[in-house]
Protein backbone atom coordinates (compact mmCIF):
# COMPACT_ATOMS: atom_id res chain seq x y z
CA UNK A 1 0.00 0.00 0.00
CA UNK A 2 1.25 3.58 -0.96
CA UNK A 3 1.49 6.61 1.01
CA UNK A 4 0.20 9.24 0.91
CA UNK A 5 2.22 12.42 -0.57
CA UNK A 6 1.77 15.00 1.79
CA UNK A 7 0.35 18.26 0.26
CA UNK A 8 2.80 21.09 -0.10
CA UNK A 9 1.49 24.47 1.25
CA UNK A 10 0.71 26.94 -1.68
CA UNK A 11 2.70 28.70 -2.03
CA UNK A 12 2.25 32.61 -0.63
CA UNK A 13 2.57 35.81 -3.20
CA UNK A 14 2.61 39.24 -2.09
CA UNK A 15 1.66 41.95 -4.73
CA UNK A 16 2.50 45.71 -3.71
CA UNK A 17 1.27 48.29 -6.00
CA UNK A 18 -0.47 51.71 -5.47
CA UNK A 19 -2.70 51.04 -8.03
CA UNK A 20 -6.08 48.95 -5.85
CA UNK A 21 -7.86 48.73 -9.17
CA UNK A 22 -4.65 46.38 -10.09
CA UNK A 23 -4.83 44.50 -7.05
CA UNK A 24 -8.45 43.76 -7.16
CA UNK A 25 -7.95 42.44 -10.88
CA UNK A 26 -4.64 40.42 -9.92
CA UNK A 27 -6.41 39.03 -7.02
CA UNK A 28 -9.57 38.00 -9.20
CA UNK A 29 -7.04 36.88 -11.88
CA UNK A 30 -5.39 34.50 -9.76
CA UNK A 31 -8.35 33.73 -7.38
CA UNK A 32 -8.07 29.98 -9.20
CA UNK A 33 -4.59 29.12 -9.27
CA UNK A 34 -2.58 27.63 -6.90
CA UNK A 35 -1.42 30.20 -4.55
CA UNK A 36 -2.46 32.16 -1.56
CA UNK A 37 -2.34 35.92 -2.77
CA UNK A 38 -1.66 38.96 -0.39
CA UNK A 39 -2.16 42.37 -1.78
CA UNK A 40 -0.41 45.86 -0.34
CA UNK A 41 -0.97 49.05 -1.60
CA UNK A 42 2.57 50.48 -1.00
CA UNK A 43 5.89 49.31 -0.39
CA UNK A 44 5.90 50.40 3.42
CA UNK A 45 2.79 48.41 3.21
CA UNK A 46 5.04 45.38 1.52
CA UNK A 47 7.38 45.20 4.52
CA UNK A 48 4.83 45.57 7.66
CA UNK A 49 3.16 41.89 5.87
CA UNK A 50 6.78 40.63 5.52
CA UNK A 51 7.84 41.18 9.21
CA UNK A 52 4.60 39.44 10.15
CA UNK A 53 4.25 36.52 7.74
CA UNK A 54 6.31 34.53 5.40
CA UNK A 55 6.32 34.95 1.82
CA UNK A 56 7.40 33.24 -0.51
CA UNK A 57 7.36 35.42 -3.83
CA UNK A 58 6.93 38.92 -3.88
CA UNK A 59 5.64 40.97 -7.27
CA UNK A 60 6.25 45.05 -7.23
CA UNK A 61 5.33 47.52 -9.06
CA UNK A 62 8.39 50.20 -9.58
CA UNK A 63 6.56 53.81 -9.40
CA UNK A 64 5.18 54.10 -6.06
CA UNK A 65 5.06 57.15 -3.90
CA UNK A 66 7.39 57.15 -1.12
CA UNK A 67 9.32 54.05 -1.67
CA UNK A 68 10.13 52.84 -5.09
CA UNK A 69 9.97 49.38 -6.20
CA UNK A 70 13.50 48.61 -6.77
CA UNK A 71 14.62 50.20 -3.31
CA UNK A 72 11.74 47.80 -1.90
CA UNK A 73 13.07 44.90 -3.14
CA UNK A 74 16.30 45.98 -2.52
CA UNK A 75 15.42 45.99 1.16
CA UNK A 76 13.95 42.49 0.80
CA UNK A 77 16.80 41.03 -0.86
CA UNK A 78 18.83 42.11 2.23
CA UNK A 79 16.60 41.08 5.10
CA UNK A 80 15.05 38.14 3.19
CA UNK A 81 17.20 36.78 0.77
CA UNK A 82 14.78 33.72 0.16
CA UNK A 83 11.74 35.50 -1.36
CA UNK A 84 11.63 35.65 -5.01
CA UNK A 85 11.65 38.99 -6.42
CA UNK A 86 9.88 40.41 -9.48
CA UNK A 87 8.97 43.44 -11.00
CA UNK A 88 6.07 44.64 -12.90
CA UNK A 89 5.95 48.06 -14.21
CA UNK A 90 4.59 50.34 -16.30
CA UNK A 91 7.93 51.80 -16.95
CA UNK A 92 9.45 49.30 -19.25
CA UNK A 93 12.67 51.69 -20.08
CA UNK A 94 16.28 50.46 -20.04
CA UNK A 95 17.24 52.83 -17.29
CA UNK A 96 14.64 51.75 -14.85
CA UNK A 97 15.06 47.97 -15.69
CA UNK A 98 18.89 48.36 -15.04
CA UNK A 99 18.76 49.79 -11.98
CA UNK A 100 15.48 47.49 -10.53
CA UNK A 101 17.55 44.36 -11.72
CA UNK A 102 20.88 46.00 -10.35
CA UNK A 103 19.46 46.77 -6.64
CA UNK A 104 16.75 44.22 -6.05
CA UNK A 105 18.66 40.92 -7.82
CA UNK A 106 15.25 40.24 -9.83
CA UNK A 107 14.26 37.06 -10.60
CA UNK A 108 12.24 38.84 -13.75
CA UNK A 109 11.59 42.18 -15.03
CA UNK A 110 7.69 41.89 -16.26
CA UNK A 111 6.04 44.97 -18.49
CA UNK A 112 2.94 46.11 -17.98
CA UNK A 113 -0.08 45.18 -19.55
CA UNK A 114 1.02 41.86 -18.72
CA UNK A 115 -0.54 38.56 -20.20
CA UNK A 116 -2.46 36.26 -17.78
CA UNK A 117 -0.50 32.68 -19.24
CA UNK A 118 3.15 35.38 -18.66
CA UNK A 119 2.23 36.61 -15.23
CA UNK A 120 0.94 32.65 -14.03
CA UNK A 121 4.08 31.29 -16.28
CA UNK A 122 6.48 33.22 -14.58
CA UNK A 123 4.58 32.23 -11.04
CA UNK A 124 5.14 29.07 -11.78
CA UNK A 125 8.32 29.22 -12.62
CA UNK A 126 9.21 31.35 -8.98
CA UNK A 127 7.37 29.24 -7.18
CA UNK A 128 9.36 26.13 -8.51
CA UNK A 129 12.79 27.81 -8.33
CA UNK A 130 11.75 29.08 -4.89
CA UNK A 131 11.00 25.05 -3.33
CA UNK A 132 14.14 23.77 -4.98
CA UNK A 133 16.12 26.56 -3.29
CA UNK A 134 14.52 25.36 -0.19
CA UNK A 135 15.00 21.99 -0.58
CA UNK A 136 18.78 22.31 -1.54
CA UNK A 137 19.13 24.32 1.79
CA UNK A 138 17.72 21.77 3.75
CA UNK A 139 19.78 18.83 2.60
CA UNK A 140 22.77 21.14 3.31
CA UNK A 141 21.61 21.48 6.70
Amino acid sequence: MMKPTPELPLPVVLFVDDEPSLLRAMTRSLSRQPYTLITAESAVEGLAILAERTVDIVVSDERMPGLAGSDFLRRIRAAYPKIVRIMLTGDPGLPSAVHAINAGALYRFLSKPVSFDELCRTLRQAAHMQRVQADSSALRR
